[in-house]
């Protein structure tokens, strides 16, 4: 069954490990962590993204043009209890994705088929992307990890995450191989600190983040990692 979401503000500021760890705790001491967490207080996230053979995605990203939607598969601690397909849409400067979840057998026919497969739509939402599989010939093109430390809060419907060690890999076979070798994206040292909200911030937690002393940044995983895949196997 499809999930939607409201579109959403999606600000993005790439912060120091250090101001991680300051902001981390002071955003803790206002919100609650996400209830998916666990003890461990964060999860890993890998993501399979998909493109079209002319890259469209990728470039619509490069130029900035919206609206824009990327499709992918995700999985959670590297496990595939539990796989979503999501479409992401960008259109105002506002972010609405959609996620169903699919089955193990379905991701392998996407993968042994290179994007193509026969697989019965479970969903509209499934539906939808055996479509663009077939009109714009999607193909499977980079893995996309990270390890994520989330945050809710109620009043303005708030999502605060800290995404360290993100890193890619372009062997998109080995999507659920917990041993896949993935380069870095960041230098060592750099987070990615993600701030969505539906209907406003909070001016309490704009003065816990100190947002107004953020560079507030274009970030993109599915594009920087595509670039550095890109300069990597020239």
């Amino acid at each position: 069954m499809i999930r939607p979401e409201r579109y959403r503000y999606e600000n993005k500021y790439v912060i120091s490990s250090i101001q991680a760890e300051e902001l981390s705790l002071r955003t803790a001491a206002v919100c609650l962590a996400d209830p998916h967490v666990g003890e461990r207080g964060q999860y890993n996230v890998r993501s399979l993204y998909f493109d079209d053979y002319r890259d469209s995605c990728y470039h619509d990203n490069e130029i900035g043009i919206e609206p824009r939607t990327k499709w992918r598969l995700r999985i959670y601690d590297r496990s595939d209890r539990l796989i979503h397909l999501e479409q992401k849409r960008k259109e105002g400067g506002k972010i609405c994705k959609e996620s169903t979840v699919v089955s193990r057998k379905f991701c392998e026919c996407l993968l042994e088929s290179a994007g193509e497969t026969d697989y019965p739509a479970e969903d509209r939402l499934v539906n939808r992307f055996l479509t663009d599989c077939y009109v714009r010939d999607l193909r499977p093109k980079v893995i996309v990890e990270y390890d994520r430390e989330p945050y809710v809060c109620e009043d303005g419907d708030v999502r605060i995450t800290f995404d360290r060690n993100i890193c890619f890999s372009g062997q998109v076979e080995g999507f659920f191989d917990p041993e896949l070798f993935l380069c870095p994206v960041m230098p060592s040292g750099q987070q990615l600190l993600e701030v969505k909200y539906t209907e406003f911030l909070p001016a309490f937690i704009q003065n816990v983040l100190d947002t107004g002393r953020l560079q507030q940044s274009t970030f993109s995983k599915y594009y920087l990692s595509r670039s550095l895949g890109k300069e990597l196997y020239i």
